[in-house]
């Protein structure tokens, strides 16, 4: 597999200072669990991407991989995970501190603080957050910033039209 395929499959995923299961900011790392790679990987897990292709217009900056993609994630993880041709390896990717998709022109908070605990089971937790919109508005774009990073792994949002969240 190439590093470029490698850093395409965890980008946006596995970011250093973020909550994460496992480490892969190494080659060391990622060979250790190259079987979980592709398993997740081969069963459409990772890299989250929830969005249809085939409902809806085309997203810009889509995560899913191909199957090719996912086909050479296996064949790697299957092959005793060889390293590759370090020239092949592109530069690390850069995650801003600030706004990742730029100033939003709109900040919504869900008002309180949450404390997670330091060890336990996954929480689903549901916050309802009024927008305070007074007529309909065109979203081109979604960011969402836990206030710790690092214990925030996956976020879950629904919008409600009805106005009956509570």
């Amino acid at each position: 597999m190439s590093r470029r395929s490698f850093r395409r499959t965890v980008r946006n995923v596995i970011v250093p200072g973020r909550w994460v299961r496992f480490p892969l900011e190494t080659f060391e790392q990622a060979r250790k669990r190259a079987s979980d790679i592709a398993a997740v990987v081969d069963d459409h897990l990772m890299p989250p991407w929830k969005a249809s292709p085939h409902v809806g217009p085309k997203f810009r900056d889509v995560r899913s991989l191909s199957d090719a993609e996912i086909a050479t994630i296996v064949a790697w993880a299957e092959g005793d995970a060889p390293e590759g041709d370090k020239a092949d390896m592109p530069a690390a990717p850069k995650f801003p501190d600030d706004w990742e998709l730029g100033t939003p022109d709109l900040v919504l908070d869900i008002g309180a603080e949450y404390d997670v605990p330091a060890t336990g089971e996954d929480i689903y937790r549901c916050f309802v957050v009024p927008t305070g919109l007074t007529e309909d508005k065109y979203v081109s774009a979604v960011e969402f910033r836990a206030g710790n990073r690092s214990v925030v792994h996956h976020i879950l949002a629904y919008v409600d039209i009805s106005g009956k969240s509570a």
